[in-house]
């Protein structure tokens, strides 16, 4: 028997902010979201909940008829490219975790290879 995973539109914004250069306009992200089955409360929460997180600001736009979602570098490297901070799982990870933990995460493993050879040099 299956996993069944519910969406999660934070997840998808914040995984489309960082495909699209780090700047989205907010009618893009609708537009976006919305073909991916959400409604416009889970969008607005979505984008809510980054906003709350410091990972988005909003500016307008060029031609003043809207917002620009702006992704907020709050973190220096190494922190920045830490993967569990767009993972889908980060909510129900944690270390020791049957399913899901950083001892036996892939690209947290990865991650820490690079930190390490970083650190050496």
């Amino acid at each position: 028997m299956g996993l069944i995973m519910k969406k999660d539109a934070v997840v998808h914004l914040w995984r489309y902010i960082n495909q699209n250069g780090n700047s989205v306009h907010i009618d893009e992200v609708r537009k976006f979201l919305s073909t991916q089955g959400f409604n416009n409360e889970a969008i607005d929460y979505a984008i809510d909940t980054l906003h709350k997180l410091y990972f988005l600001e909003y500016t307008g736009d060029e031609k003043g008829d809207g917002y620009v979602l702006r992704k907020i570098d709050l973190l220096e490297p190494p922190l920045r490219n830490l993967p569990c901070l767009g993972c889908e799982h980060l909510h129900e990870c944690h270390i020791g975790g049957d399913r899901y933990s950083p001892e036996r995460c892939q690209y947290f493993e990865a991650w820490m290879q690079k930190l390490r050879m970083k650190t050496r040099k």
